[in-house]
């Protein structure tokens, strides 16, 4: 009995330092897939990474208030007139694809039921649309770009709902 205890505790101790000796390959071999720290390759790959972001994050500003200024102009062409043309949907299409865009970059998904009391004209559609984007531009550009946010995601849901809704009561 007590040599059978110490037979399964010599292999138990075998099959540990086995594991510990593969895991450390395992270790040595990603170490050698990336530069250690300090070195100017992995120096660079952080500034390229960094400067990345950075480009992202300004393109997402850019996102955001272009999404504010195609629903002013939207706005101005529904009070000259009760309808919406062929640019007014040109303008709906971009809005929708931007507020995608930035949803995606701020890792959210498509959100159900996103609209909450919803609007009942044309006008309160489109009026509400502007405010909504115009809160989505100030909340971008306000976040730093290490953030994610949910209140970003939910514009921009928002925003996607009310485009849904403004060309069903066009």
């Amino acid at each position: 009995m007590k040599r059978r205890n110490v037979l399964f505790s010599f292999c138990l101790l075998i099959a540990l330092v086995s594991g510990v000796n593969a895991q450390s390959r395992g270790d040595d071999a990603e170490q050698e897939r990336t530069p250690p720290m300090g070195s100017p390759a992995a120096e660079a790959m952080a500034r390229q990474l960094i400067e990345h972001e950075k480009k992202e994050h300004r393109e997402n500003i850019e996102r955001a208030e272009e999404i504010a200024r195609l629903s002013e102009e939207l706005q101005r062409d529904i009070e000259k007139r009760a309808d919406l043309d062929a640019q007014d949907a040109r303008r709906l299409e971009r809005i929708e694809k931007l507020a995608r865009r930035i949803r995606s970059e701020a890792g959210g998904s498509d959100m159900p039921d996103a609209l909450k009391a919803a609007p009942t004209t044309l006008e309160q559609a489109v009026h509400r649309l502007l405010r909504t984007a115009k809160q989505l531009s100030d909340e971008v550009a306000k976040t730093p770009r290490q953030v994610v946010s949910a209140s970003i995601i939910e514009k921009s849901n928002e925003i996607i709902e009310l485009v849904r809704l403004i060309r069903r009561m066009s």
